[in-house]
């Protein structure tokens, strides 16, 4: 084979890759818009609402 045909090659494998690590990068970051933030939200309203509820039962004399 040929250096010409050689260097093509890498080339358009240099392409390839740089397009799957561009695509798995947006996916990623639309994996965590839809999966990884709503579940932080309802970590951290779970979390404030225990602490309340916890105080209030504190406060209760029997």
């Amino acid at each position: 084979m040929s250096k010409k045909h050689n260097g093509l090659l890498w080339r358009v494998l240099k392409i390839w890759g740089t397009c799957l690590v561009i695509a798995f990068c947006v996916l990623g970051a639309i994996a965590i818009k839809r999966g990884g933030v709503p579940v932080v939200t309802m970590y951290t309203e779970g979390s404030r609402d225990g602490s309340k509820s916890s105080k209030e039962l504190s406060t209760i004399h029997i």
